[in-house]
């Protein structure tokens, strides 16, 4: 233990920054999925595991990459501190209920049923571009490429994730008491990541719609043990350290070695790369020029991404895409987290800033939520919270079918709630 810690001191700190956190909600009984929590746990165990540097393309940080990553955790934990303080000491906030009214569980089957037939014609067309199932092609990675134009399908396909949303509700008695919906929508939940992922590969999709049904588990269900995620994670270091030492064993050459080589780099690389690249485009070599502060007006690129704003407006405005490929370190790995697209518009300011407000609303918005039935308020929230563990990764705003989601879900819930027939109500 000691030799690892002189070792990997960062990560041995991230890693006990990480059963602090897990120590905290076990001992004060308080909820795993709070956007503090989530946030402080993914910062800390990525940057723990990227710092294990399996790939030399994860050097050490430079001072101002820290700056950024430190004045961000410390400002986002601010943040929900301060809107706490404020609601202990004011009465003009109240997150214990929201103003009654009524929501139509028929309309929204309803509705359900329809997107979930946008997705089936998603998935209708990519099989007959294929002829099959993507995965039972015999050149899936062909298929798996982004230079394969699948036209509007792709993006009913990749609409699986807001099936999630809309079903998810439905499949728990907690919030849904119509049993027979609850029926039809636990067989989607489990038919839908199944069909995506199959005829589009996608760890992405996939993993977005595992991450929404296990926190609608965890707050209709039964809440997730800290015990159980104890568990997870030193059942996935054990296995990860377990290949590392069994990989030294063999010879530096042996076909053995080659392949446990790849096996581990392949999701280190997923998640280190993230850093790596943060760290290149706030250092960005001498030869190579920053993109410019946009001062938000990055910001809303895909926000209007669905209203055919002209590619000579995003051209002169500065506007890139959700990689940022211009900034990547090495080809293939392009992603650099939320942190780069805030810096980028807003220069310092933006990362201590913007994951105050961000932490100081979600705070207000999970207060609001929980003590709730609004399955509006659900929806959104069970789609920002993971995007705020996801944040490392990529942000949210710079996902046009996030948008597109979120326009969905405001349409689709006030339609809900316009009939007076009453089925649940807020309390």
């Amino acid at each position: 233990m000691l030799s690892f810690w002189q070792e990997y001191p960062e990560t041995s700190l991230c890693f006990l920054g990480v059963l602090l956190v897990l120590l905290q909600t076990w001992y004060l009984k308080k909820d795993f999925f709070r956007p503090t929590n989530i946030y402080f746990f993914v910062q800390l165990l990525t940057l723990g595991i990227a710092y294990l540097k399996v790939n030399p393309l994860m050097s050490d940080f430079k001072v101002n990459t820290w700056c950024a990553w430190l004045g961000a955790l410390v400002c986002f934990g601010l943040g929900s501190a301060s809107f706490y303080c404020l609601k202990k000491n004011t009465d003009k906030i109240t997150t214990g209920s929201c103003d009654t009214r009524y929501y139509n569980w028929n309309y929204h089957f309803v509705i359900s049923c329809i997107l979930t037939g946008v997705f089936l014609i998603g998935i209708g067309g990519m099989v007959a571009k294929v002829g099959t199932l993507t995965v039972l092609s015999s050149d899936v990675a062909k298929w798996s490429g982004a230079d394969v134009d699948w036209g509007i399908y792709s993006l009913f396909v990749a609409s699986s994730p807001l099936l999630m949303l809309f079903w998810g509700l439905l499949a728990f008695k907690k919030i849904n008491e119509v049993g027979k919906f609850r029926i039809v929508a636990r067989i989607l939940l489990v038919l839908v990541p199944i069909l995506s992922i199959m005829v589009y590969p996608s760890r992405g999709t996939f993993l977005m719609s595992v991450g929404f049904l296990v926190i609608f588990w965890n707050y209709f269900k039964s809440k997730i043990s800290v015990r159980l995620i104890v568990f997870l994670l030193g059942l996935g270091f054990a296995v990860f350290m377990g290949a590392a030492s069994l990989r030294a064993q063999y010879g530096g050459t042996s076909l053995a070695n080659l392949a446990l080589k790849k096996a581990i780099e392949l999701p280190y690389n997923y998640i280190a790369n993230n850093f790596w690249n943060l760290d290149y485009a706030l250092n960005p070599p001498a030869d190579t020029e920053l993109h410019p502060h946009t001062f938000g007006i990055d910001f809303l690129a895909t926000a209007f991404e669905y209203f055919r704003v002209p590619g000579s407006v995003k051209n002169a405005l500065h506007w890139d895409t959700m990689f940022n490929e211009s900034v990547r370190k090495t080809y293939g790995y392009n992603t650099t987290g939320y942190l780069w697209e805030v810096y980028k518009d807003w220069s310092w300011a933006g990362c201590t800033l913007i994951p105050f407000l961000i932490s100081f609303c979600m705070a207000y918005f999970y207060e609001k939520t929980i003590n709730s039935k609004s399955p509006r308020n659900w929806m959104l929230y069970v789609l920002f919270l993971y995007y705020i563990g996801w944040s490392f990764f990529c942000a949210g705003f710079k996902i046009p079918t996030f948008w597109l989601w979120v326009y969905i879900i405001l349409l689709s819930t006030k339609f809900c709630e316009s009939n007076k027939k009453a089925i649940v109500q807020c309390v």
